[in-house]
């Protein structure tokens, strides 16, 4: 397929809601071309964008050969894909397995980084979707009507100086705290079983504190947020939810603002 990159894009897509998202707000302004991974990528993709390659998470020169085909330049990386699947058996293809046996570590950057040299190779470039994103991205300030009380203004800048530390080191991005006390912490499970996991702790009153890594590349896993998060939230009775302006992808704003409400939760972006 023949195509201009300057209405072309490639879009390799995890998993959860965003990818679709994207395509749906994008498809009227760029032809898509996009990656899926099976058992992972929300399969109703495929009615929006223009072309999909379904690929295995250990075929990334599979899927660098694919978008070059495509003639993509650019291309945008969205939707969460388990930093646990590092332990899977992979059958690794050559370039994928001559990176994987260099890694200094898997750390997620690390390993987000090596696919995009894969991607490079091939004339490549990953971006932020930001660009596209605009709407989604949190504003600053309390972007609900209830505020939090001074005890919990008092646990945001505690979590928040916590959740800064843990995502500098690479471990994760949430933290759940209460009266200055960290409940939990996420790690490779994600942000919403670090949740759940809290609320079999304490149920009653959490912040929950979700943050960008301090250097954070917008190209690669911006934080994101949206409703599965929030039926979580309301399941362990959690008080404030705490995100990054300009740096957190709220999906659904509108929806996930009147559902916070309409459940008693404070959503501040800092």
């Amino acid at each position: 397929m023949a195509n201009s990159p300057t209405n072309f894009i490639g879009l390799i897509a995890g998993e959860g809601k965003l990818p679709l998202l994207f395509a749906q707000k994008v498809k009227n302004k760029c032809e898509i071309s996009a990656i899926g991974f099976k058992g992972i990528t929300d399969p109703r993709l495929t009615k929006v964008v223009d072309s999909i390659h379904w690929a295995e998470l250990d075929r990334w020169e599979e899927i660098a050969h694919f978008l070059q085909k495509e003639n993509v330049k650019k291309v945008v990386l969205l939707g969460a894909i388990k930093h646990s699947y590092i332990f899977n058996p992979w059958q690794f293809d050559q370039k994928t397995k001559e990176l994987w046996n260099n890694l200094k570590d898997k750390k997620a950057t690390t390993l987000i980084k090596a696919a995009t040299k894969i991607l490079a190779g091939k004339g490549i470039e990953v971006i932020s979707p930001t660009v596209f994103l605009k709407p989604f991205l949190a504003s600053g300030g309390t972007l609900t009507k209830l505020e939090p009380t001074e005890r919990e203004w008092a646990d945001i800048k505690f979590g928040y100086k916590i959740a800064k530390m843990l995502a500098g080191l690479d471990i994760g991005q949430t933290v759940v705290v209460k009266d200055k006390a960290v409940i939990a912490v996420e790690a490779m499970e994600g942000t919403d079983k670090c949740i759940e996991r809290a609320g079999r702790i304490n149920n009653n009153g959490l912040i929950v504190v979700k943050v960008a890594r301090p250097k954070q590349e917008m190209r690669f896993d911006p934080p994101v947020v949206g409703l599965k998060t929030l039926k979580i939230l309301k399941k362990v009775k959690a008080r404030v939810l705490v995100c990054e302006a300009k740096k957190t992808l709220i999906l659904e704003k509108e929806k996930f603002l009147k559902e916070a409400e309409k459940n008693n939760l404070s959503v501040v972006c800092i």
